[in-house]
C-alpha cells in the first residue's frame, strides 16, 4: 500500500502518521519478518496555543457517557483539522524499552495537546466511530489476521454509536493461531449445534430406510453406514468457516481508514472514543501483546472508561493457542472413529479367533490411531499452558514502560528526516491523567486484571460444553451404528428390538463419559508436563507419555465395557442387544459419573487460583 497524496485543500505538515496494520502482501505477512512501515503526512494540527484543552475538564469529558460521538468544543471539526501530531502506531515497532529522553514529564506542546485530547476519549470527528460485523473478521478463516489490511477493508465498516466488542491484538503474534482462535470463539458453538441437529435428522432418515446404506464390497463393509459421521464432520467445518456472526466489533484493519492519511489520523487519536463506545474488550493474547505500547493503551483506556461511566468491566482474555487446540480435537477424534469404522471385524475375517482379533489387532490399532491422531493436539495443549504461564507472569509483573514504541527506536526522526512526535510520552501522559500515576495503573493491572484473568482461565476454558463439542464425532459414530442396526432389522422384516437403543446408550457413555474423562486426564498431564524440554527426544517422550496414559484409560474403559456386558439376563432367548442393554447402561452411567467427578475436581482445583477482580464481570465470546 503506497502513501496517498494529500487530499485537495489540505496543507501538508511536518508531522507524520504511520499505518496501524500491515498492508496486504507486505513483508509483515510472515511472523518472523519485521513489518513494513507506511508513512503518511497529515494536515496542519490544531495548535495548543490556539485551542488549548482545559485540563480540569478532562475527567468531566471522559465521564460524559450520554453521547460518545459528541466532539469537544475546543476541538475543530474534522474539515478543519485531524490529528495533532504523528502517533506512530506502526507494525514495524521493535522490542525494547524507551530511550532515556522519553519520560512522561518532557512533553512538548504538540505532545501535551495530543495527550490532553486523547485523554478525553472523544471522537475527533462526528462520523469517526466505525464498527464492522464480526463475520468480516473471521471470513476466509480469519484472512485479515493472516494477510493484513487491504483497501477494501474500509468498505465493510459502518458508522455507529455503540460497539459490542473491541478486539485488541498484536500484529506481531502468530497470525494463524489468532485467526483460528477468532473463528473458534465466534463460530465454534454454532457449528456444533447445527451439526448435532443434522445428525439427529440423518440418523432418523437412515434408520427408516429413507437414506440407503453406505457399504463397500461383499460382505457389507464397513459394518456400519457412516452417513452421520461423514456428513456432520464436513458440515461442522463448513459452518465453522462460513457462518456469519452478526455482532458489531472494532478491529483496526476495518474501522480505522488505512488509505486516507487524514482519516487515519482522526481514527488513531479517537482510539479512546472507540473503547468508550464498546460494551466489552476482547484480548487475543500472545507473548507480543504485553510488549506493544498501543495494546497497553487500549487496556488502560477501557478500564478508565468503565470507571468514568460507572459501567461494569467486561474483559475477556483468550490466549491465541486456544483455537488451534479445540479445532484440532474433532479432527483427531473423527480420524480415529472413521479409521475404526473401516477396521475389519470378526465377520469380515472368517476363521480368525475373536480374542486374537480384539487383543492383538483391534486394541493395538486403537493405540496407534490415538497416537497419530492426538499428538498434534497434545503439543498444542502443552504450548497453551506455557502461554498461560507467560500471560500470568506478564500481568502479575506488568510494567507499562517496558512496552515498545517505534518512534523511540528511530530517534523520533522519520526516514525522510521529519520529526516524529513521541507516542510513548503521549500515551503515558494519558494513563497518568486517568489513573493519577503510571504506578497506580500498573498496580490495578497486577491485581484486578490478574484476578479476572485467573477466574476466566479457571472457569471459562476447558468447560464441559467445550469438551462435549469436541466429543461429538464419537457420538456420531454410535448414531450411525444405531441407525444401521434399525435399518438392518427392517430390511430382514424383523420387529425393531433394543439394538438401536443399546447403541445410543453406549454412545452417550463413550461420547460424554469416556472422551471427556480422557480429555480431562490429558489436560491435567499437559498442565503438569508443560515445560519445554531441551532435547527433541525428551519432548517426544513427554508427548508419548501423555498419549500412553490416555490410551490406558481408554483400554480400561474397553475392558470394563466387556465385563459390564456379562450382567445380561439369564434368558438366552432374548436378543443379544436386549441382553447387553443393562450392562451398557451400567457402563455408560459409570463413565458419566467418572467424567463428572473429574470435572468437579478440575473446577475446584483449576489451573489458576484467582477469583474475579473487583467490579469485573467475566464475559466470554464462546458462551
Amino acid at each position: 500500500m503506497q502513501p496517498h497524496p494529500p487530499e485537495e485543500g489540505q496543507t501538508e505538515q511536518q508531522y507524520e502518521l504511520s499505518a496501524a496494520v500491515p498492508a496486504e502482501k507486505s513483508p509483515a505477512l510472515s511472523d518472523d519478518l519485521p513489518n513494513a512501515e507506511i508513512n503518511v503526512s497529515i494536515v496542519e494540527p490544531v495548535h495548543p496555543e490556539k485551542d488549548s484543552p482545559d485540563l480540569q475538564g478532562v475527567s468531566a469529558a471522559a465521564g460524559d457517557g450520554q453521547n460518545r460521538r459528541k466532539t469537544d468544543a475546543s476541538f475543530r471539526p474534522a474539515e478543519d483539522a485531524p490529528a495533532p501530531a504523528r502517533l506512530s502506531r506502526t507494525t514495524s515497532e521493535q522490542s525494547g524499552n524507551a530511550s532515556d529522553d522519553c519520560g512522561a514529564d518532557t512533553l512538548n506542546e504538540d505532545e501535551e495537546w495530543a495527550a490532553q485530547f486523547m485523554s478525553r476519549m472523544l471522537p475527533a470527528a462526528p462520523d469517526i466511530i466505525q464498527a464492522v460485523r464480526a463475520h468480516h473478521a473471521v471470513r476466509l478463516f480469519g484472512r485479515v489476521f493472516r494477510i493484513g489490511a487491504s483497501a477494501s477493508c474500509a468498505k465493510a465498516s459502518f458508522e455507529t454509536e455503540t460497539i459490542d466488542q473491541f478486539w485488541s491484538h498484536s500484529w506481531h503474534g502468530p497470525s494463524w493461531n489468532k485467526a483460528m482462535t477468532a473463528v473458534y470463539l465466534n463460530n465454534g458453538m454454532v457449528a456444533a449445534l447445527v451439526a448435532a441437529l443434522v445428525a439427529v435428522l440423518l440418523m432418523s432418515l437412515h434408520a427408516y430406510q429413507i437414506l440407503p446404506c453406505l457399504h463397500f464390497g461383499r460382505p457389507p463393509y464397513p459394518e456400519n453406514s457412516f452417513w452421520v459421521s461423514a456428513v456432520c464432520l464436513v458440515l461442522y467445518f463448513v459452518v465453522l468457516l462460513f457462518w456469519k456472526p452478526s455482532q458489531s466489533i472494532f478491529l483496526d484493519a476495518f474501522c480505522i481508514d488505512q488509505v486516507s492519511r487524514r482519516r487515519f489520523g482522526l481514527g488513531l487519536v479517537s482510539i479512546g472514543a472507540f473503547l468508550r463506545a464498546s460494551d466489552s474488550l476482547v484480548v487475543f493474547w500472545d507473548p507480543s501483546w504485553s510488549r506493544r505500547l498501543w495494546c497497553v493503551f487500549e487496556l488502560a483506556a477501557f478500564l478508565h472508561s468503565r470507571n468514568a461511566d460507572e459501567r461494569k468491566v467486561k474483559l475477556t482474555i483468550r490466549p491465541t493457542l486456544l483455537g488451534p487446540f479445540f479445532i484440532s480435537l474433532p479432527i483427531a477424534l473423527s480420524y480415529v472413529m472413521l479409521a475404526l469404522t473401516f477396521f475389519p471385524n470378526k465377520d469380515h475375517l472368517e476363521g480368525t479367533d475373536p480374542g486374537f482379533l480384539r487383543y492383538f489387532v483391534l486394541w493395538p490399532s486403537i493405540a496407534l490411531f490415538i497416537l497419530t491422531g492426538f499428538s498434534w493436539s497434545a503439543i498444542k495443549l502443552r504450548a497453551y499452558f506455557r502461554y498461560v504461564q507467560a500471560l500470568e507472569q506478564d500481568i502479575g509483573q506488568f510494567v507499562a514502560d517496558s512496552s515498545s514504541s517505534y518512534c523511540c527506536t528511530v530517534g523520533h526522526v522519520s526516514e525522510d528526516g521529519k520529526p516524529l512526535t513521541c507516542d510513548r510520552r503521549v500515551i503515558l501522559q494519558c494513563i497518568t491523567l486517568w489513573f493519577g500515576s503510571i504506578e497506580n495503573f500498573e498496580a490495578h493491572v497486577r491485581t484486578d486484571v490478574l484476578q479476572c484473568l485467573q477466574e476466566q482461565l479457571s472457569t471459562e476454558v476447558f468447560t464441559n460444553k467445550q469438551i462435549a463439542v469436541s466429543a461429538l464425532p464419537m457420538l456420531w459414530h454410535y448414531m450411525d451404528a444405531a441407525a444401521t442396526a434399525h435399518f438392518d432389522q427392517l430390511s430382514r422384516g424383523e420387529e425393531p428390538s433394543g439394538a438401536a437403543l443399546q447403541e445410543l446408550v453406549r454412545g452417550l457413555g463413550w461420547a460424554f463419559g469416556v472422551v471427556p474423562a480422557t480429555m480431562l486426564i490429558g489436560i491435567r498431564l499437559s498442565y503438569v508436563l508443560q515445560s519445554r524440554r531441551t532435547w527433541m527426544v525428551c519432548e517426544l517422550m513427554v508427548n508419548l507419555c501423555i498419549m500412553a496414559v490416555v490410551f490406558l484409560f481408554v483400554f480400561g474403559a474397553l475392558v470394563f465395557e466387556q465385563l459390564a456386558w456379562q450382567f445380561y439376563p439369564v434368558d438366552q432367548n432374548m436378543n443379544v442387544w436386549a441382553r447387553r442393554l443393562p450392562g451398557t447402561a451400567i457402563f455408560s452411567a459409570t463413565m458419566l459419573v467418572i467424567a463428572g467427578g473429574l470435572a468437579t475436581i478440575r473446577y475446584s482445583a483449576g489451573y489458576s487460583t484467582g477469583t474475579s477482580g473487583k467490579n469485573a464481570q467475566v464475559h466470554s465470546l464462546s458462551d
